[in-house]
């Protein structure tokens, strides 16, 4: 039985019109079995303007959090939220990022200094092949972002990234993959490939202690 299940970003669609339905049902689902969720992420409409949006959901369908990415990609037709914020959860102090934000500088630095246990990053990553983007680079991307994100908060990294073909905007890829979880002191558990499947890896609190007390 699962403690904590992430899905991707924008896994369900992104018509904000369905957003308020999206939640409800999976805090339902949370309750009933008994699961923390983190819904992806999903467009969310407020006062006029398109949001990405994550939520993070506890086991008794309570919304814990819930973030609007801050660093959205170039061609992301979204509003920017703000910096992201750390909230607890019963796998001590969480934060929220959405995708590109793991390539932010400013985001990271952030981050780095909260005290965060940790890090879940819902993601729509493609190799980039509109940019001419070399195969192979996306992935090697992601890898680097994410060791490096973990390491430098001392705190366990979620990735959860979309699978297989992907239409973003305009035109399609196939997806970076790599969904993983990464723990300083304890390495990373197997990355998946660029088809869909599920990554299980049990939380190390131990691992993490280490890891700040080691690296300060």
């Amino acid at each position: 039985m699962s403690d904590l299940i992430v899905f991707p970003e924008y896994f369900i669609g992104s018509d904000p019109s369905d957003a308020p339905s999206v939640v409800a049902r999976f805090r339902k689902l949370a309750k009933k079995y008994h699961v923390d969720l983190v819904a992806g992420s999903i467009a969310t409409k407020r006062r006029g303007r398109i949001y990405n949006t994550s939520h993070y959901i506890d086991s008794k369908g309570r919304v814990l959090a819930k973030y609007d990415k801050s660093n959205p990609w170039n061609s992301e037709k979204v509003t920017p939220g703000s910096f992201p914020n750390a909230f607890m959860t019963r796998f001590g102090k969480t934060v929220l990022v959405i995708c590109w934000d793991l390539a932010s500088p400013a985001i990271s630095s952030r981050i780095s200094k909260m005290g965060v246990d940790l890090i879940i990053c819902p993601a729509m990553w493609w190799r980039g092949g509109e940019a001419g983007v070399k195969n192979g680079i996306a992935e090697g991307l992601v890898d680097s972002l994410c060791t490096a994100r973990a390491y430098e908060s001392r705190a366990c990294l979620v990735f959860a990234n979309q699978a297989g073909l992907l239409k973003p905007i305009g035109f399609s890829d196939l997806s970076a993959g790599r969904s993983q979880v990464i723990t300083p002191m304890a390495g990373p558990t197997r990355a998946a490939g660029r088809k869909e499947q599920v990554v299980r890896s049990k939380f190390n609190p131990a691992a993490i202690r280490s890891a700040k007390k080691y690296f300060g």
